[in-house]
């Protein structure tokens, strides 16, 4: 009799009964690992499926596994460990993050914190939106600090060299945008908006990878304007475009509180300003802020669901609205706790920036990893 069985997310087989049980002795699958033979309906452990001797029947392929693998199977006390990818019950798995690692290999796994390698759920790739949004949204600020913390020490030269790098880019192209807007002042904010998507876009993918123990070089730090470089224009595009409306009720009460100012002065050049009009500037600018706060923390993952899904930027923007709406105010203080530490920089005479800023992005980058890694890519198109 033939079996499949599940090791590390992947199907393997097919294998006789004979080495099956040769497997299970030398501790490669255990009573918890999934298997299938002819005849079962469905997947199961080891342990419930009592192989049976016998004859092989001609073979049917194994059923398909399902989009969210073999973690449908797992009970509400199990869990799969990130190394071997085997089950276990959680009382004997050691939880870090969204992570589980058995006793076997807890040496190896306590290795790859040391080098500050990734340490994210096992099985990438196989969960779907629906899926991703059913579950549960981490928010582990410390947890994010730490771990990206250990990838800043791990590699300070190329971080910081890289940094800097897109850091000159990017504000020498401001410069120039802004010198270009004493000749085109609306036209240069269009190109401002475009260009950051893919500064950005690029800047994260190259975080991200690192994040997850691969190789990254200065070329994925600059990828945002060859990989997905329209959708990522069109996100930052898009994203100032609301932003910019946000402001418009602020903008068009200065204008009219101008207006008037002025025609209360008497002309001349002098200004009137009544208490009633500088209150209801406060008023209004604060609620414009508020709404472009609360717009740039719900898409604060779109830019790395474009560059490292292949997400469209509307569809992004959507996906990272919904999750992060489940628990927007947790997202918000994660985001305001991470600008405190990149601005800390200041305080050392501004040099402390360079180490500062890349902090904050690699905590970014930890945060949309722990809730967006095994997510499957979507079909391509807009």
């Amino acid at each position: 009799m033939n079996w499949f069985y599940a090791l590390g997310g992947q199907q393997q087989g097919p294998v006789d009964e004979g080495q099956l049980n040769a497997l299970a002795a030398t501790g490669t699958i255990t009573p918890d690992t999934l298997v299938w033979r002819e005849g079962m309906v469905n997947w199961q452990p080891l342990r419930q499926a009592h192989p049976a001797t016998g004859g092989a029947p001609p073979m049917a392929p194994p059923p398909v596994m399902a989009a969210a693998g073999v973690a449908q199977f797992l009970g509400a006390d199990e869990a799969l460990c990130v190394e071997c990818g085997n089950r276990f019950t959680k009382d004997n798995l050691i939880q870090y993050g969204t992570a589980f690692v058995c006793a076997t290999c807890k040496p190896v796994f306590l290795q790859k914190l040391r080098e500050g390698a990734s340490v994210g759920p096992a099985f990438s790739g196989v969960v779907t939106e629906e899926q991703l949004l059913g579950r549960e949204y981490r928010i582990e600020i410390g947890e994010c600090l730490d771990r990206a913390w250990k990838i800043f020490t791990a590699n300070p030269g190329l971080l910081l060299g890289v940094s800097l790098l897109v850091g000159a880019v990017y504000f020498g192209a401001m410069m120039a945008l802004t010198l270009l807007g004493f000749v085109l002042p609306l036209f240069n904010q269009l190109l401002a908006m475009m260009f950051t998507g893919p500064v950005l876009g690029g800047y994260l993918w190259f975080l991200l990878r690192m994040a997850r123990g691969e190789e990254a070089t200065i070329g994925d730090a600059f990828a945002g304007f060859s990989k997905q470089f329209v959708q990522l224009m069109l996100s930052s595009f898009v994203q100032g475009v609301f932003s910019l409306l946000c402001a418009l009720p602020l903008i068009a009460l200065l204008v009219t509180g101008g207006i008037v100012a002025a025609i209360r002065g008497g002309g001349g050049g002098s200004f009137r300003v009544s208490p009633e009009m500088i209150l209801a500037i406060i008023g209004v600018g604060l609620l414009c802020v508020a709404g472009m706060v609360y717009l740039g923390t719900i898409w604060t993952h779109s830019f790395l669901l474009v560059a490292d899904k292949g997400y469209n930027f509307w569809s992004a923007m959507r996906l990272s609205s919904r999750l992060v709406r489940k628990r927007w105010w947790m997202t918000f203080l994660f985001l305001f706790v991470g600008g405190i530490i990149s601005t800390l920089g200041v305080f050392a005479c501004v040099v402390g920036l360079i180490v500062s800023i890349p902090l904050y992005f690699l905590m970014r980058v930890c945060f949309y990893d722990d809730n967006f890694r095994d997510l499957t890519k979507p079909v391509q198109g807009l």
